[in-house]
């Protein structure tokens, strides 16, 4: 089992792989998703997972037992993924689409102070043709924990070849 970055950088988190792979039911998974750490209030903290503190992981399936799910719909990837997740307390959690109400979810996600949110379409497929993406980051522009991000990865990232071009990134103003 391993944990590999869109930029092809293997993270070394044993203990999480090992749960991952007892956790999910399936053989074999290929998972998109992002390791976070989450406070008492379940909002991200960035600098508690650079020093190793507790994490939990929210993907997308783009391989379940040898099918190839990327050219599949969002909608139809995470009825798929829904069926891998332990449907118990984990460490793991699976995320619903949500629709129709993006202005009301923003403005949440930055009254919660949160990063922001990933938009996908939801008949949309996965992309992985090193030119286009299929999801868009709406990041959120007075998010706390935003300064110093970019250094914290800038030696590691600037010596690696791109496998994959990183996700567009929409900065919007909060209300």
């Amino acid at each position: 089992m391993e944990l590999v970055s869109r930029r092809g950088h293997v993270y070394k988190f044993p203990q999480l792989a090992e749960e991952l792979a007892h956790a999910v039911r399936a053989d074999e998974a290929i998972l998109d998703g992002e390791i976070v750490c989450l406070d008492a209030q379940g909002r991200s903290q960035f600098y508690s997972l650079l020093f190793g503190r507790e994490w939990r992981m929210a993907f997308d399936a783009l391989q379940i037992d040898g099918e190839d799910l990327r050219h599949r719909p969002l909608l139809e990837r995470k009825r798929r993924l829904k069926t891998l997740v332990p449907r118990v307390e984990t460490r793991f959690l699976y995320l619903d689409h949500v629709e129709k109400r993006s202005v009301e979810l923003f403005q949440a996600v930055c009254r919660a102070d949160l990063e922001g949110v990933v938009a996908k379409w939801k008949h949309g497929p996965y992309h992985t043709d090193g030119v286009t993406t299929s999801w868009l980051k709406i990041k959120n522009p007075t998010y706390s924990q935003a300064i110093g991000r970019s250094e914290a990865f800038e030696g590691r990232i600037s010596r690696q070849p791109r496998r994959r071009p990183a996700p567009r990134i929409l900065r919007l103003g909060c209300p």
